[in-house]
């Protein structure tokens, strides 16, 4: 202050205003922090609690007012010291602050709501980070994540086409195709037969129908059953389960229903009747009205093999505009 005068409490401005300017203070207010121990013990200098804040210097009227409602004093009857010491007291008072009325105050016309809020959280905590402390996101989380899929869609019980990748002794290693997930089938669970030699049951490059029986999001990769048993649809004690839950099976193929049509779903997951066929025959010749594991596992591989030829056409034409090209370019 003035003629010699020592003030009590200090503020940033003053102080950032002796040592360099106004130029400096506003050049430097936004990230400088100053504390009374830089200070000589014989000064006996305070500084005011507010620079400690996020709130502008050109702002501390409100919360200085607020301060002063808080402790049921007329800001007008103190002094300045007064009103910065009451500040000093107020911060970090949750009980005392939590106990304004702040809706009023933010739908109050003479005051701006969003400086209302800020003095509010930085009255409470000053400086707090707004943001959560960091978690590490769950396994479980991550795996469906990056899977792009959910607990609805992919979990135990459900059904998939899968690619045979490896065979060795112990069972098979299978693709999930698109998920770029990687399977394993053990032997006991290739078939509801005994099984003596796993390549026997499964070649490589098969594709087969399977179920997942476990799925294991440490190592992003499930366990997974060929056994026909447990692989037909509704027929198991997961699908059953979930059927239940759902209360009709129409329900559990509109849940299920990653194609345009519930047609699609039933041909997809060989269902005819409300009863799984295996139980429920009506047809006249005794036929369970679907067709053979061996017959559907042979029209998947004619498809998979016209498919191959198309791919190798198509390199075969690509091969031959290339040389076209060659051939343009050396005339």
């Amino acid at each position: 202050g003035g003629g010699g005068e020592r003030h009590r409490y200090v503020s940033l401005e003053y102080l950032l205003a002796k040592l360099g300017g106004k130029h400096v203070y506003t050049n430097v207010v936004g990230f400088v922090l100053i504390k009374e121990r830089y200070f000589a013990a014989d000064d006996q200098i305070l500084l005011d609690p507010l620079d400690r804040t996020r709130i502008l210097p050109r702002d501390y009227g409100l919360p200085r007012k607020l301060a002063c409602d808080v402790r049921d004093k007329d800001v007008n009857t103190l002094s300045a010291d007064q009103v910065v010491s009451l500040c000093e007291q107020v911060i970090g008072d949750h009980d005392a602050l939590n106990a304004l009325d702040w809706d009023a105050l933010k739908s109050h016309p003479l005051i701006d709501p969003v400086l209302t809020e800020q003095c509010r959280r930085e009255l409470l905590r000053p400086y707090a980070d707004p943001r959560r402390p960091y978690e590490m996101m769950p396994k479980r989380h991550a795996f469906y994540l990056l899977l792009g899929e959910n607990e609805a869609t992919f979990r135990v019980g459900t059904a998939l086409p899968v690619v045979v990748k490896l065979v060795h002794k112990a069972g098979a290693r299978c693709s999930l195709g698109d998920h770029g997930l990687m399977g394993t089938i053990t032997s006991d669970e290739l078939s509801d037969q005994p099984v003596h030699r796993v390549d026997d049951v499964v070649q490589r490059q098969q594709v087969m129908d399977a179920r997942i029986i476990n799925v294991l999001f440490d190592s992003y990769s499930v366990e997974l059953t060929a056994r026909s048993s447990k692989v037909r649809p509704i027929d198991n004690e997961w699908e059953r389960e979930h059927v239940r839950q759902l209360g009709t099976k129409e329900q559990y193929l509109e849940e299920h229903l990653a194609f345009k049509d519930a047609a699609s779903a039933r041909r997809l997951y060989g269902i005819k009747r409300t009863h799984h066929a295996r139980h429920h025959d009506d047809s006249s010749d005794g036929s369970s009205g679907l067709d053979s594991d061996d017959e559907r596992r042979n029209r998947r591989l004619a498809k998979q093999r016209a498919a191959r030829r198309r791919r190798e056409r198509d390199m075969d034409v690509r091969d031959d505009d290339d040389d076209d090209d060659d051939d343009d370019d050396d005339d």
